[in-house]
């Protein structure tokens, strides 16, 4: 996403990005498609290189118990 780093691009600011585009889709229809695609370039762009490296390093059991730990931390 323009203006922030990978680094930056948290997990919390995820749904302030998604409600941005919905917003903006809102208000200014035309240009609804191009703002979706580009949110969703971004989103993979995240996904492939923050969220995917980590979890490929991790196998079977392993990464069942961090996931576990994880939602029991958040609830």
């Amino acid at each position: 996403m323009v203006g922030y780093t990978r680094t930056e691009l948290q997990r919390s600011n995820l749904l302030n990005f998604c409600w941005t585009i919905y917003n903006m889709c809102f208000e200014n229809p035309q240009c609804e498609q191009q703002l979706y695609d580009k949110y969703r370039e971004s989103l993979e762009e995240y996904i492939t290189s923050m969220v995917l490296p980590p979890l490929r390093e991790k196998h079977d059991e392993l990464i069942l118990r961090e996931g576990a730990c994880e939602v029991v931390v958040k609830l």
